[in-house]
């Protein structure tokens, strides 16, 4: 699977807002902005939808290849296939501390004692494949943070993913009902999906003349690695997750691979998210609950 090739970021559209939501991928496909109250907000655009509830988070999400979606095509030009990822980000008083209002004083990584998450997910599919014409067909549900180094030149960028979920079909050739199966992957521990500026998977942020800004690193962990089970039915009761990130984030910036800065000291919160990617003909919602940042 390929890097996204469209991205669209909303921010807040108040000073005072309680969330703000991303959406990027391959369909070239905008969403309109928040509409509705402080207690019932929504979100919406050709195939996705958030709604935003009294605190709780529901993410309504056609992937490329859904017979209801128009008819987006399986496979970028390029012969991959198209990523759809729609994630939300807490603010404000949606936010168990006021991060967003002490950014710049934020301690670094060095200097806390704990950084968890307790909240509850339920996945539920929304819809069959209903013609599996896409050789990949899946989902993937999970929790990310964002933290920023600045003592660097040039900057470095981690993106920390905790996956909760993920259910596939390999392919159209299998039974319709494997898909509701969790898929049969490894689940390696501290995956490296983006490498900074060398290795397999390099990925740089480079400003308008071409000169890198960022040097971006992806590290991919499974709730398994939390002591927690994946969820792996559709539709179940919802589950709760907690997931004290610190003592994992800690020992991979230490260990200084592909070229990650070692030092602790260097290191701060940019920010966190959560939400769901679809490849192919998939059709979901998810339900978060709690989901905040305590630290």
């Amino acid at each position: 699977m390929e890097s996204s090739t469209t991205t669209a970021a909303y921010g807040a559209n108040s000073p005072n807002a309680n969330y703000e939501f991303t959406q990027w991928g391959d369909t070239g496909l905008d969403m309109q902005a928040f509409s509705g109250d402080s207690e019932h907000a929504i979100a919406t655009g050709p195939w996705s939808r958030v709604e935003v509830t009294n605190g709780s988070e529901s993410i309504f999400q056609t992937g490329n290849g859904y017979s209801t979606n128009g008819g987006l095509a399986c496979t970028t030009a390029s012969g991959g296939s198209p990523e759809f990822d729609v994630y939300v980000q807490p603010m404000g008083k949606a936010l168990n501390k006021t991060y967003y209002s002490n950014k710049n004083t934020f301690p670094s990584l060095a200097h806390l004692s704990s950084l968890y998450t307790i909240g509850t997910l339920q996945v539920v599919n929304e819809g069959p494949i209903a013609q599996p014409k896409c050789y990949a067909n899946q989902a993937n549900f999970a929790y990310q943070l964002m933290l920023i180094d600045t003592q660097t030149s040039p900057e470095q960028m981690l993106w920390y993913s905790v996956r909760l979920a993920h259910f596939c079909a390999a392919n159209p050739a299998e039974p319709v009902d494997s898909f509701y199966e969790n898929c049969e992957v490894d689940s390696p521990h501290a995956e490296w999906f983006w490498s900074g500026a060398a290795g397999p998977n390099p990925h740089l942020t480079k400003d308008k003349n071409g000169n890198v800004k960022i040097v971006n690193f992806g590290v991919t962990d499974s709730s398994l690695y939390y002591g927690q089970n994946e969820i792996t039915q559709t539709s179940s009761p919802a589950t709760t997750f907690t997931l004290s990130f610190l003592p994992n984030i800690s020992a991979i910036i230490r260990s200084g691979a592909n070229g990650i800065d070692p030092n602790l000291n260097n290191w701060k919160l940019s920010g966190f998210c959560y939400g769901q990617s679809l490849w192919g003909g998939v059709y979901y919602q998810t339900n978060f609950n709690g989901f905040g940042l305590n630290w």
